[in-house]
């Protein structure tokens, strides 16, 4: 038997800490309107050489995604409309749940496209 780490801990989060943004993908497909867990002010991601850097991200969850007919790869290079800032999605990564990791959240990293891009 399995947690319902989406029903019990993600819902919950995303329902009181989640905003909307659209998803533009690279690919010309529609938008897509998505509750994400933002932190723009930024995380601490290594490199494959152990050096960290703080970067703007965002936090999606695999259930939501799937919802939308979307697998992580449809994000590769798609951005992210926030509060009438443009954000390109320059990677991401999974975030396993205690079940794995189609029942977690994806981790976006981010950058902020210049205005005009």
């Amino acid at each position: 038997m399995s947690l319902d780490y989406d029903g019990l801990l993600y819902g919950p989060i995303y329902a009181t800490l989640g905003v909307e943004a659209v998803l533009i993908m690279a690919d010309g497909e529609p938008p897509v309107v998505l509750t994400i867990k933002p932190r723009l002010e930024g995380i601490a991601v290594g490199d494959q050489v152990g050096i960290e850097t703080i970067r703007p991200a965002a936090f999606v969850r695999r259930s939501e995604l799937a919802d939308n007919d979307l697998c992580p790869a449809d994000l590769d290079g798609g951005r992210l409309e926030l509060d009438g800032k443009c954000w390109t999605i320059t990677a991401h990564q999974p975030q396993p749940s205690g079940n794995g990791e189609s029942d977690g959240e994806e981790l976006l990293i981010l950058s902020e496209l210049a205005a005009g891009d």
